[in-house]
């Protein structure tokens, strides 16, 4: 391994923990759980328009990106913080 790809490793590495360090957290899985609904990971997107398509599926990749995340780094959080946001949900209606 060459230095620039030990650095990459070592900053992905912190990037790992860091990632960790906040869904290990309630207030975290929340703040992760909102970026989740605002990209609209679990929606697709019909329209006339491709240009409005194109711009709502690159929010959408960055969402998914995100979740690929948390199901690499720290998949134990992942039902945790869809039970967490869930029950919120119903509590809310």
């Amino acid at each position: 391994m060459n230095e620039e790809e030990r650095k990459a490793a070592m900053i992905e590495h912190q990037r790992s923990d860091d990632f960790k360090a906040i869904m290990a957290t309630q207030g975290g899985r929340r703040i992760i759980w909102w970026m989740l609904q605002e990209c609209q990971v679990f929606r697709a997107f019909p329209r006339e328009s491709h240009a409005e398509m194109a711009y709502l599926e690159g929010r959408r990749n960055n969402g998914l990106m995100l979740l690929a995340r948390i199901q690499n780094d720290c998949p134990q959080y992942h039902q945790l913080m869809i039970n967490e946001n869930t029950v919120k949900s119903e509590k809310e209606e």
